[in-house]
């Protein structure tokens, strides 16, 4: 039979998110290895201007364009934001999506030599139409996604290995951030985990669920904690301690960062799980027992 959950007392929420807030203050201190899917979130915003005579749609008065890094430049974003020195490796199209990346990070003083710009791959962009009028909340319409129609070359995996292995040497943990669009690979992260002279906590950020049949390139990890902030456990922490953690993240970051960073793995396991790289998308609860 399975077990009932006991829920979780007001004070071990409040708990959790005071020790979040000592993590927090201590990224300035880490240094993280980055490999991931980079992609370009653009937002197209606009006014309602009319219904179009020629379709059912809104016709809409362009406003303005903005472009934002998406998927791992995201998190890598996050991780600049929260103070740690961040290594990115990734692919980048030679085109404008991928140069905007390229000097968004420099602006920032995040190091790029890990990140490739290769010619002939179409950076993926994620382009959302936002209608809406003045002074009202805009809602998204529409979205346009678009990507390389043919998978990354072999050269570039070994670039990517060769970036990989710079970006870990000296020390520092991994972060692999897996949206689907083959920058990541099991071998890539199982070959620079296993040449690193250290124990590199690695975790995992993807957008895939967890599928119904094993894949065939499981690997084993050792599970070693998972965080998600809520607004109502954040309101639990006293002032200071609350203070301390919206005033370095804010709390729009920190909620991203509780569903995209939940999972904290090592590729040291005592007590192996076994664990896809495409991870959950959300954090779940899991016992301490191998998940089969």
């Amino acid at each position: 039979m399975k077990a009932a959950r006991v829920p979780r007392s007001p004070a071990g929420a409040a708990a959790d998110l005071a020790r979040l807030t000592e993590i927090v203050e201590q990224f300035p201190r880490l240094t993280i290895a980055l490999l991931g899917d980079f992609v370009a979130d653009e937002f197209q915003r606009g006014d309602i201007a009319r219904v179009s005579r020629e379709a059912p749609v809104l016709i809409l008065r362009h406003r303005e364009t903005q472009l934002l890094p998406g998927g791992g430049a995201n998190a890598a974003n996050n991780l600049a934001d929260l103070g740690a020195s961040v290594r990115p490796v990734s692919i980048v199209g030679n085109d404008a999506a991928g140069r905007a990346l390229l000097e968004y990070f420099r602006r920032r003083h995040v190091k790029t030599s890990g990140i490739i710009s290769l010619r002939g791959w179409t950076t993926p962009v994620k382009t959302r139409f936002l209608a809406g009028w003045a002074h009202t909340v805009p809602q998204q319409v529409l979205r346009i996604d678009r990507q390389s129609s043919a998978p990354l070359p072999s050269a570039a995996h070994g670039l990517l290995k060769q970036k990989l292995g710079a970006a870990m040497r000296g020390g520092g943990h991994l972060l692999v951030s897996d949206y689907g669009f083959g920058v990541v690979t099991p071998e890539l992260v199982r070959e620079a985990t296993a040449q690193a002279r250290w124990k590199p906590v690695v975790t995992l950020d993807s957008r895939f669920a967890e599928p119904p049949s094993p894949p065939p390139h499981r690997t084993k990890l050792n599970l070693r904690r998972s965080i998600t902030p809520r607004s109502d456990s954040i309101l639990k922490l006293s002032n200071a301690a609350r203070g301390r953690l919206l005033t370095k993240c804010g709390f729009a970051r920190l909620s991203s960062l509780g569903e995209r960073m939940a999972w904290r793995c090592s590729s040291a396991a005592s007590r192996p799980f076994s664990f896809p790289y495409s991870a959950m998308s959300k954090p779940l609860t899991l016992p301490e027992q191998e998940i089969r």
